[in-house]
């Protein structure tokens, strides 16, 4: 009596069991269906959305993403979409594509102008703080860009790191590009003369020629720079000799 109670027991075990694995069963096969459908007819691109641009259209930046309407979304291949713009765009950096469900491609980055207009022969380009070239551009978009003078550049390539024959050189522009920036004078310096680097000079506003001399003690030299110019007149303008960032030499040239 008891053997059969637990026979019973079993099978009545077994087929509850397998009503949990068929339930699951048809539970996934119905989510496996609706996600086929979805995928097939629903997840389709409508549109591609692309963050604001000062240097590009809209239209040029959707062009750019070579996305087809009515592609299935998730066969898109993103690492393919980021590659095409950054590859049109060199301003463009930190690119991100993502899939907004049901049918969107939503594609962010950050504008990166550059803080160096460098000329080298017949072109210009700008480069970033790190010397990054970022793009050929022309002589009229040097714009607020720090001008930068040098001798002895080897190599300039769009997407490389400048390189000099004088392999000092690009530590000393880095340094001074960086204590520019702290200094908050990279607006305000016009360009950066580094064709001798034991002299080096800057532009002021257009106002003051500035000897910096050698690369050392930038941010007291910068420093100074600011207190000087501060305590002359908005129209004065002249040279500054600032190679002893302890003394300032001012010698203006609209006081005779």
């Amino acid at each position: 009596m008891d053997q059969d109670l637990s026979m019973f027991q079993n099978r009545k075990r077994r087929k509850r069991i397998a009503r949990v694995i068929w339930s699951i069963l048809l539970v996934a096969l119905f989510f496996a269906a609706l996600w086929f459908a979805l995928d097939r007819w629903v997840f389709k691109v409508r549109n591609v959305a692309v963050s604001p641009s000062q240097l590009y259209s809209e239209e040029q930046l959707i062009a750019a993403c070579k996305v087809e309407e009515g592609t299935r979304l998730f066969a898109l291949d993103r690492e393919k979409i980021k590659e095409n713009i950054e590859n049109q765009f060199p301003f463009l950096t930190n690119v991100t594509v993502r899939l907004r469900l049901p049918h969107t491609v939503s594609v962010s980055f950050e504008e990166k102008m550059g803080e160096i207009a460098l000329n080298v022969g017949d072109g210009t380009f700008a480069v970033d703080a790190d010397l990054t070239v970022l793009a050929r551009i022309s002589a009229e978009e040097s714009g607020s860009r720090l001008g930068l003078k040098t001798d002895g550049v080897s190599r300039c390539i769009v997407g490389e790191k400048i390189q000099f024959f004088d392999t000092a050189v690009p530590g000393i522009l880095s340094d001074l590009v960086q204590a520019l920036d702290e200094a908050k004078l990279l607006g305000e310096v016009r360009s950066l003369d580094l064709r001798d680097k034991f002299n080096i000079r800057i532009d002021y506003k257009g106002q003051f020629n500035v000897l910096l001399g050698e690369d050392e003690d930038l941010d007291l030299k910068l420093a100074m720079i600011k207190r000087v110019a501060a305590e002359q007149y908005e129209d004065d303008a002249g040279e500054i000799d600032i190679t002893d960032p302890n003394n300032a030499y001012v010698r203006l040239h609209n006081r005779g």
